[in-house]
């Protein structure tokens, strides 16, 4: 499977999908510290207890124009 990076401009959010969607439900999510910075990480867990995805809210202060440029746009 390849990496799938999504960004909602408006939200000002990016997901990183590191398993399909339908291979398996997220069991929960986690917030990570971020502490002192300008952005928010959620990590969302499989049933399984691997990691399935990262969601970066205030995306734009966490990753490149590049990187959000290069991102396929949210649905």
């Amino acid at each position: 499977m390849d990496l799938e990076l999504t960004y909602d401009e408006e939200a000002n959010a990016a997901y990183l999908e590191l398993a399909p969607k339908d291979d398996q439900p997220r069991l929960r999510q986690v917030w990570a510290s971020t502490e002192g910075l300008n952005f928010d990480l959620v990590l969302d867990i499989g049933a399984d207890g691997r990691l399935m995805g990262i969601e970066v809210i205030g995306a734009r202060d966490a990753l490149s124009k590049e990187i959000l440029d290069a991102a396929s746009a949210a649905s």
